[in-house]
């Protein structure tokens, strides 16, 4: 699975506590360390960082984003994926990341914010945290309820795709468990992959795709190079 993705497997859960701490640490050093073994025996590829996505612990990080992050740090991750910025501003966020020596892996971006009239402020907040990757979380209903409603969401991602790459950005999409249930005889989660560009990320949830019925693996191979960010639980 790790060799699918180039940059960042992003895992929900917090674990608190030097214990389980070191216990999270050794089971993802593997993938730290380059020891995950690549498809057809062809030995072993350097791995991927592995970091956190915030939205984890967002109770906490509403409380004191600042100290979220650097506990993160401490624990050993080498990144966070954003999912809100909690009333702090691009500079403060970029300072609380320098500071700790650790890397924004992506954020969970709001459908909205990449709307025509929001698009160049968000592009610019990510140039500013050192982010390439805007994810969209969720969907509304209207983008979503039909074949042919995610045939026009799959349209508008390859539009902002070629807007956002000029800024060394990509966008891309998290599922969550109705993808993987078939709609009007096909399932949603190839209605889109198949009809985006690859600039368009497939962030593929393992947990929520095993939730809605479907082995995450066989997507990891179907869409080979899609999943820059992979979320592991």
């Amino acid at each position: 699975m790790s060799t699918r993705a180039r940059d960042f497997m992003t895992r929900r859960g917090f674990l608190q506590g030097g214990a389980a701490g070191a216990a999270l640490l050794a089971a993802g050093s593997p993938l730290v360390a380059g020891e995950a073994p690549a498809r057809g025996g062809e030995g072993r590829r350097p791995g991927m960082r592995i970091g956190l996505q915030l939205y984890s612990v967002r109770e906490d990080c509403a409380k004191d984003l600042g100290k979220v992050i650097a506990a993160v740090a401490r624990m050993g991750y080498q990144g966070v994926e954003f999912a809100g910025y909690h009333g702090k501003s691009a500079a403060e966020i970029r300072k609380m990341l320098d500071d700790n020596g650790i890397v924004c892996c992506g954020t969970h971006a709001g459908w909205d914010t990449l709307s025509d009239a929001n698009l160049a402020a968000t592009i610019e907040f990510n140039k500013t945290i050192g982010n390439k990757y805007l994810i969209v979380p969720g969907l509304p209903g209207e983008c979503t309820s039909s074949r042919q409603a995610w045939l026009n969401t799959a349209a508008r991602f390859n539009v902002l795709a070629e807007k956002v790459k000029p800024h060394g950005m990509q966008v891309g999409y998290h599922n969550h468990s109705a993808e993987f249930k078939p709609l009007e005889g096909e399932m949603p989660w190839d209605t889109f992959m198949q009809n985006t560009s690859k600039d368009v990320i497939m962030q593929l949830d393992t947990g929520n795709c095993l939730h809605g019925g479907a082995d995450p693996l066989p997507f990891l191979y179907k869409y080979e190079g899609r999943a820059v960010t992979v979320h592991v639980k």
